[in-house]
């Protein structure tokens, strides 16, 4: 019975091997995905991360907790090989694509909605009310138009930082 429960017999939570972390096989597809969403993060030091954890959710809380301060592989231990190489090559790629695409469709936000006639300067328009209607094109309209004051809120907003920022 005491044998049973020596805390000394439990299973270790870091587990070594030759007096080192265990590391785990990396998922590429893993590896691209944490890349697109955080492109400021060196493809070496998610995949080194992704090695000690074993984990996506744990990398990615990781990630966010330490930002770009995530530690690199020791060079010794870990040298890029050419095939993570060009892996990182394509990530950096996909993610600069994903951001020229997003600004590009985030310029025409204003267009798409039909807002160019509006200006900054101009009196900002009323909050929409939040009530339910019946007929489907009134809530139609009525979302159209929460829509229209969110836009245009969040310009001004961007607008005034900017002006700040400038000064």
């Amino acid at each position: 019975m005491r044998f049973l429960t020596n805390s000394q017999t439990a299973i270790p939570r870091n587990p070594t091997h030759n007096g080192g972390p265990v590391l785990h096989p990396v998922n590429e597809q893993q590896l691209q995905e944490l890349q697109i969403i955080f492109p400021n993060i060196s493809p070496e030091a998610i995949r080194y991360d992704l090695s000690k954890t074993g984990s996506l959710e744990t990398t990615t809380e990781n990630i966010l907790r330490l930002g770009t301060s995530l530690p690199r592989p020791p060079i010794e231990n870990h040298p890029l090989n050419q095939a993570s190489q060009n892996t990182a090559t394509a990530i950096n790629n996909a993610g600069s694509n994903f951001q020229s695409n997003s600004s590009q469709s985030n310029l025409d936000i204003v267009s798409k909605f039909n807002l160019n006639n509006f200006d900054d300067t101009s009196e900002p328009l009323e909050k929409p009310e939040h009530e339910w209607a019946e007929d489907p094109a009134l809530r139609a309209e009525k979302l159209k138009k929460q829509k229209e004051y969110m836009i245009l809120a969040a310009r001004k907003k961007f607008l005034e930082k900017e002006s700040k920022q400038l000064e």
